[in-house]
């Protein structure tokens, strides 16, 4: 099965729910190729299979000849729907979060090009009834080799890893760091882009006006971001301004052992489950929480960095979670093209020197 990925920056260090699913699928034996928009992060990371850029998708598609394509974001899928629909090729597009809304997502589950739409589990109802067969559930995924429980953890550094992007609201993180003058908190801000860098100022001024109270670190690589995960006791997640999607440095942050502190927002009490995380409603009661942990024994904190790593490790690790993604795929490459999938499709794809439409 070859899978051709449909992403607008690739690679760019702060998706790593992308590579993620990449790999847990190169594991399992899938062929992954990746058409790109842009290339030119400033926060790149090591790629694990070929990258197209500089043509077009629907020339890209010519050109590997791909069983289904694979894009992200609705937007995205949006954008590229006209290039994708001349190839009949099987077509799935993976919902997010920033992007999400449902009139975007209705009319792309209605439109025939369209072979599967991936969302996670509280968005599973938002399709109307006579389009959910195109609807399949899937939570985020972390890349389980990388982020696992070990280390010493500081009950006492506090985490946020976020995207400069004015959606994140980490204004409450630097606020909440003024309530807990014994705790350390870091921000990891990633700044892929030219647009990442006013927000990036704003939040930095912000921090500033506040009397620094966060230490800000700028485009950690996956190696640094990973230990500063694994030596965190607490991750604070702050709530996004538009539709929650599964941030996936919580499943990240959970998998290293930390105890989670998130937002009361839809969606994040099942994702936190039975991991010991805990949820605020203002950023004061954050603060609380927090503050809370002083009190505890290293029975309580060995007790819950175990609990989160193993709920990490049961719901969102990429290999439990990329077998399932394999199968979405292969299940909407059988319904797309049914009479000749897989191997015989790509044949009579040569035979005819272009991807054959569905039948």
């Amino acid at each position: 099965m070859r899978i051709l990925y449909a992403a607008d920056y690739y690679p760019h260090g702060t998706e790593t729910y992308i590579e993620a699913e990449i790999r847990a699928a190169i594991a399992l034996g899938v062929d992954i190729h990746v058409w790109t928009m842009n290339t030119q992060s400033r926060l790149p990371h090591p790629v694990s299979g070929p990258v197209h850029s500089g043509l077009p998708l629907a020339q890209c598609i010519a050109e590997v000849r791909p069983d289904l394509v694979h894009a992200y974001y609705l937007n995205i899928g949006a954008h590229l729907l006209e290039e994708i629909r001349p190839s009949g090729v099987a077509f799935t597009i993976r919902a997010h979060g920033y992007e999400y809304n449902l009139e975007l997502l209705n009319r792309l589950a209605a439109d025939r090009a369209v072979t599967r739409i991936l969302v996670f589990p509280h968005m599973a109802d938002d399709a109307k009834p006579e389009l959910r067969a195109k609807i399949a559930v899937l939570p985020t995924m972390y890349n389980a080799a990388f982020y696992t429980q070990g280390g010493r953890h500081d009950p006492r550094l506090v985490v946020r890893m976020a995207s400069a992007v004015r959606t994140k609201n980490l204004e409450q993180f630097m606020r909440a760091a003024t309530l807990c003058p014994n705790h350390r908190f870091v921000l990891a801000l990633g700044q892929g882009f030219d647009f990442n860098f006013a927000a990036a100022a704003d939040y930095k001024a912000y921090n500033a006006k506040l009397g620094n109270p966060v230490e800000v670190r700028e485009n950690l690589d996956w190696a640094a971001a990973t230990r500063l995960l694994g030596e965190a006791g607490i991750y604070v997640y702050t709530p996004p301004t538009h539709r929650p999607g599964m941030p996936i440095s919580v499943a990240e942050a959970m998998a290293s052992g930390c105890l989670v502190v998130a937002p009361d927002i839809e969606g994040m009490r099942a994702y936190l489950g039975d991991s010991g995380g805990r949820l605020y409603r203002s950023v004061e009661e954050a603060a609380e929480i927090i503050h809370s942990t002083g009190a505890w024994g290293t029975t309580e904190w060995r007790k819950v960095q175990a609990s989160a790593a193993a709920h990490a490790a049961r719901h969102y690790a990429n290999n439990v979670l990329g077998p399932k993604l394999v199968a979405i795929w292969r299940a909407a490459i059988a319904k797309a093209h049914p009479c000749a999938p897989g191997l015989f499709r790509r044949i009579a794809q040569k035979m005819v020197g272009a991807p054959t439409a569905a039948g």
